[in-house]
Order: C-alpha cells, then sequence, then structure tokens
C-alpha cells in the first residue's frame, strides 16, 4: 500500500504539475489573445474615431455644398428672371424699332415731297418776283408815259 500511497501522491503531484502548467499555459494563452484583441479593439477605436471625424468634415463640407447649391439655384432663378424680364424688353425695343422705321420712311416720304413742294414753290416764286419785277417796270415806264403826257398836256394848255 506504501507503493499505492506513493504513486497516488507522486499521480496527484503529477495532476497537479499538469493542472498548473495547463493553467499557466491557459492564463498565458488568454492574456495574449486578450492583448491581442484589446489591442485591435484600440486600434478599431481609433479607426471609428477617425472615420467619424472624416465624417465630420464631410458633413461639414456636404453643408458647405448645399449652401453653394441653393445659392446657385437662387441666382440661377433670379438671372431666369432678369433674362426674361430683358427678353420681353428686348421684343418691345423691335416692335419699337420696327414701328418707328415706318414712321421714319414715311417721315422721309414726307419730307421728300416737301422738299419737292419748296422747291416748286420757290420755282413759282422766283416766276412771281420776275413778274412783280416787269410788272413793276411796267409801271415805272407808264408812269414815265403818264408823267410824260401831263407835262405835254401842261405844255399844251400853256401854250398858245
Amino acid at each position: 500500500m506504501a507503493f499505492m500511497k506513493q504513486n497516488v501522491n507522486l499521480g496527484l503531484l503529477l495532476l497537479i504539475i499538469v493542472v498548473m502548467i495547463s493553467f499557466t499555459g491557459f492564463t498565458v494563452f488568454y492574456q495574449k489573445t486578450f492583448e491581442g484583441l484589446s489591442q485591435d479593439y484600440n486600434t478599431r477605436v481609433g479607426e471609428v474615431r477617425n472615420l467619424v471625424s472624416t465624417l465630420q468634415s464631410e458633413k461639414v463640407r456636404l453643408n458647405q455644398t448645399s449652401f453653394q447649391l441653393k445659392l446657385k439655384e437662387e441666382r440661377e432663378q433670379s438671372l431666369s428672371e432678369k433674362y426674361t424680364e430683358l427678353n420681353a424688353i428686348k421684343e418691345g425695343l423691335v416692335e419699337d424699332k420696327s414701328r418707328l422705321t415706318g414712321e421714319l420712311l414715311n417721315t422721309k416720304n414726307q419730307l421728300t415731297q416737301a422738299q419737292a413742294d419748296v422747291a416748286a414753290k420757290d420755282v413759282q416764286i422766283s416766276g412771281l418776283n420776275q413778274e412783280i419785277t416787269d410788272l413793276n417796270s411796267d409801271v415805272r415806264r407808264w408812269k414815265a408815259r403818264a408823267d410824260q403826257a401831263e407835262a405835254n398836256l401842261a405844255t399844251c394848255e400853256a401854250g398858245p
């Protein structure tokens, strides 16, 4: 029995040593695994923080882009309204130009007609002035003859 006691004690001792070595191995394994997981977790947390930071900066850029897009749309709408307004004004001006061009041609025709009338009247005036000059000349001639006749009559009455 003493042999069995020794074997049992030795077996128990070996079993305790094996359990302790196994426990130490498992502890080291779990320690290494935990450190790896902890490092992986910290790495992932850092990546998530970087991702959150990137997302925030992209959100700011997106907000700026959205603001610029709204501003651009407002400008485009304003320019579209101004274009429509200016186009209507242009069409009105084109119509006015056409009407005024017609009026100008009509006025030019009237001016040409009036100039022709003035030229005709100038010719008529020249003719009438010549006639007046001729008539004045006739009047002077007849007046001179009348004066001559009166002088002759006065000589005749005074005479004999």
